[in-house]
């Protein structure tokens, strides 16, 4: 995994352990307590919002690949490579 799927993955794990703690969604009784939650709220939405955009880019980039067989292409050149090498020919 590399340093940017684990930083991407502990933060979609953080955002979620803080929706689900119940000490941070409390019912505000000053103005300064509203203004937090509301900011907190706004937080979160934002960074769900850009996950799930970047999960949908990410997908859609992965879809026109597949579209236009780049995989399949780049695995057929793979595989006449490795041919070549286990026939020993240049």
């Amino acid at each position: 995994m590399t340093a940017y799927s684990e930083a991407r993955a502990h933060l979609a794990g953080l955002i979620a352990e803080q929706a689900a703690d119940e000490g941070l969604w409390f019912f505000e009784e000053t103005a300064p307590e509203a203004y937090l939650q509301q900011e907190l709220r706004r937080l979160h939405a934002s960074v769900e919002e850009l996950l799930e955009l970047e999960s949908d880019a990410v997908q859609e980039a992965l879809e026109e690949v597949n579209r236009q067989g780049w995989v399949a292409r780049a695995l057929e050149c793979i595989d006449g490579e490795l041919d070549r090498l286990r026939e020993g020919t240049p």
